[in-house]
C-alpha cells in the first residue's frame, strides 16, 4: 500500500483538499491504473465542490484495482462535510 493513502487521509481531515489533490495525482501519475489513488482523488475533488472532476475519477476508479478501504475515507469526508 502506498504511504500516499494515509497522507492523503491526513490532509482531507485537515482540509488541505487541494494538498491532497497534489499527493494522490503523484501517485496516479505513477500508477495511472492505481483505483485507490483515483478513489481518494474523487473524494478530494468532492470536497472542493468540484462535482463533474469527482465523478470522473469515481468512475475511474471503480475500472482499476482498489487495494485500500475508501469506506473510512468516505466516512472522513462525511464528517468533514458535516464540519462545514
Amino acid at each position: 500500500m502506498s504511504q500516499l493513502y494515509p497522507r492523503a487521509q491526513f490532509l482531507l481531515e485537515h482540509r488541505r483538499y487541494q494538498d491532497a489533490e497534489a499527493e494522490l495525482r503523484q501517485a496516479i501519475a505513477r500508477d495511472p491504473e492505481d483505483g485507490t489513488a483515483r478513489a481518494l482523488l474523487a473524494i478530494a475533488l468532492s470536497l472542493q465542490d468540484r462535482q463533474q472532476d469527482a465523478l470522473s475519477e469515481a468512475r475511474l476508479a471503480t475500472t482499476w484495482r482498489v487495494e485500500y478501504s475508501v469506506a473510512d475515507s468516505a466516512a472522513m469526508g462525511d464528517r468533514t462535510l458535516e464540519a462545514n
